[in-house]
């Protein structure tokens, strides 16, 4: 069985053995050649004016611009020829398909019918958030944050020992296609201003620049600086950059964040609130510190194969029979004692050795660091997630006076 979450930051096809491929929602039209997912985001600044990243987003039947090429005549044809390249990693199992709570009944039943005319055999419906949010433990009040091309959605929840998805509101726009510019467009003034480099002069170095920012962004969301290196005309140029500085050029998106998780908590007690935020959200530097002091929530990291497991776990619950699929948004949820219950006290331990940090877990239990599975000893870093039994620790280094 295979799980396909769509997201157009990237559609991800996973089974029980891990992540099978991640497609971005990216399209060029070249002459009668129409490239989709990474191969088009790797062209999308050498051709910018042939780039569609939207069809996802508002995705419909309405007619796009006669100037496209490429056999694609609506939103629904770019849809339908992105998930045709996702085919060979999906392969002939069912599929269960993870969808964001922001798209609409007649947007759902467009998607069900483009999946079906590809040739993928769609057998349940789940909403996205409600299968991530059941594998973690989470309060009765319980959101959930995640970032698309286009928008930031934040759903409410009923969390605790059913889950159950409430409203799902678009709480900030754009989304991460324009933080991304304006990364970039940051990072380019760091490169001109300390070594009169500009990467945003050519495309093909543009290209490049877009091509390494994900791995900047990672660098940059554990470390409060980084030094970014961008070969070009035969050299390599270096500029260091703070943190602080992609977090101020999205200032605006990140206040919107906050206001809108600000709105949805209202009075309640804080301490008794859930925040579970995608592993797109972990990845813009200084967002999580924000929310978390200025909401005074603590975030749940939730890492990239959640949603699958979620729906692989509740299967049974979310299959349907015939052609109509159920909408699921509801599943069984996670309880701090139900947890405890599940795991037994001896299941994991973190020892010292050889001035390290060690975990070692017995055989079978449920452990896992930065979202995958251990069998042997594992050293552990700072920032390390350490999920035991539904509920997750986090690895720090405090300077003591």
């Amino acid at each position: 069985m295979v799980v396909i979450e769509f997201n157009d930051a990237g559609l991800i096809v996973a089974d029980g053995g891990g992540l099978k491929l991640e497609s971005p929602g990216y399209a060029v039209a070249e002459g009668r050649e129409l490239w989709v997912g990474s191969p088009a985001r790797a062209r999308a600044r050498l051709n910018p004016r042939r780039t569609h990243n939207r069809f996802w987003y508002q995705l419909d039947q309405q007619p796009l611009d006669p100037s496209i090429d490429g056999g694609a005549r609506s939103s629904a044809d770019l849809a339908y020829a992105h998930l045709q390249s996702l085919r060979g990693a999906a392969g002939d199992a069912p599929v269960l398909l993870a969808v964001p709570g922001a798209y609409d009944n007649t947007q759902l039943g467009l998607l069900l019918g483009i999946v079906r005319a590809t040739g993928l055999h769609p057998i349940g419906l789940v909403d996205a958030a409600v299968a991530a949010a059941s594998t973690v433990v989470t309060h009765p009040l319980c959101l959930h944050l995640d970032a698309q091309l286009h928008r930031f959605v934040l759903t409410r929840l009923a969390g605790g020992a059913r889950v159950a998805r409430g409203r799902a509101d678009e709480i900030a726009k754009p989304g991460l296609a324009a933080l991304h510019d304006a990364f970039v467009a940051a990072i380019a003034d760091a490169f001109v201003r300390q070594v009169r480099f500009d990467p945003l002069h050519g495309a093909h170095v543009e290209q490049a620049l877009y091509d390494r920012l994900p791995g900047w962004l990672t660098a940059l969301s554990d470390a409060p600086r980084s030094t970014l290196e961008m070969p070009a005309g035969g050299r390599s140029h270096r500029a260091s950059l703070p943190r602080e500085v992609l977090s101020e050029a999205v200032a605006e998106a990140y206040r919107q964040i906050v206001a809108g998780i600000a709105g949805a908590v209202g009075g309640a007690d804080r301490a008794n609130v859930s925040l579970l935020v995608s592993h797109r959200i972990a990845a813009l530097p200084g967002l999580i510190e924000r929310i978390e002091r200025e909401c005074g929530v603590a975030c749940t990291r939730l890492d990239p194969l959640a949603v699958t497991r979620g729906a692989l776990v509740n299967a049974d619950r979310i299959r349907s029979d015939g052609e109509a699929l159920a909408y699921v948004t509801r599943l069984p949820g996670r309880t701090a004692a139900a947890a405890q219950r599940a795991a037994p006290a001896t299941a994991a331990r973190i020892r010292l050795r050889d001035g390290r940090l060690w975990l070692e877990c017995e055989a079978g239990a449920d452990v896992r660091v930065n979202g995958a599975p251990i069998e042997a000893p594992r050293a552990l870093a700072r920032g390390d997630r350490i999920e035991i039994g539904g509920q997750e620790l986090r690895m720090m280094s405090i300077n003591a006076p």
